[in-house]
């Protein structure tokens, strides 16, 4: 077995290692091809890898790569060194991941930040701010509980076929308020308070029904 001369830096200047502890080498992908990676080595020699479990990267052809040999022979991608191709970085595990941090964790974007899920998003925070120019919702049911909602934005737009609000208290404060309801619009309460500078009623039929009492009570009373 022929063997190599190493320097180390302790004690001893110099020693004599095997051929198989130079197990790292630089290598080009030349395929990939459903999770085989063909590699081209320096020697021209080639050789089929699979990344590593901490290579979340996936590569591509001609990436440049960092590749170790294991005592077996099998190759392992550790690192994505070079790509001469522009295109977008995936990273992907074939298990679930957490991305923890004990600070703050910040993801940026500088176009646009899109969030994909099979089955559900979900968000657990005691406190969600958010500032935006502008909020589309597109959904066929909306379902909110909470003891109180605030919602500050320039302009907001929601679009659904069902919408569902439920609150303990539901306080809506506007310079302008319009709605416009195609079908029957109908108001179920215990106390009903409307309290305005100037109030019209129009209808082609309108019916007033107290089962105890009607009163009205003005300094000036119309009617005709």
């Amino acid at each position: 077995m022929e063997n190599i001369v190493r320097y180390r830096n302790d004690a001893v200047a110099l020693a004599v290692l095997p051929e198989e502890a130079q197990g790292q080498h630089i290598a080009e992908v030349i395929r990939i091809d459903d999770g085989r990676i063909d590699l081209g080595l320096p020697d021209g020699a080639c050789a089929e890898a699979r990344c590593a479990f901490s290579c979340l990267v996936v590569p591509r052809a001609g990436d440049t790569v960092s590749v170790v040999r294991d005592p077996r022979g099998r190759f392992y991608v550790t690192a994505i060194l070079e790509r001469p191709d522009p295109g977008e970085l995936e990273v992907f595990s074939e298990r679930a991941m957490t991305i923890r941090s004990a600070a703050g964790v910040t993801v940026a974007a500088a176009t646009a930040l899109q969030l994909e899920a099979g089955a559900r998003i979900g968000l657990r925070t005691p406190v969600i701010d958010a500032v935006v120019g502008r909020i589309g919702a597109f959904a066929k049911a909306v379902c909110v509980t909470a003891g109180e909602a605030l919602l500050r934005t320039r302009v907001g737009s929601f679009c659904g076929e069902l919408l569902d609000v439920a609150a303990q208290r539901l306080t809506v404060t506007a310079e302008h308020s319009h709605r416009q309801i195609d079908g029957t619009e109908q108001i179920r309460c215990r106390t009903f308070d409307l309290q305005s500078g100037v109030a019209h009623v129009r209808a082609d039929t309108a019916l007033v029904k107290a089962k105890d009492l009607v009163k009205m009570d003005a300094a000036q009373i119309q009617i005709g």
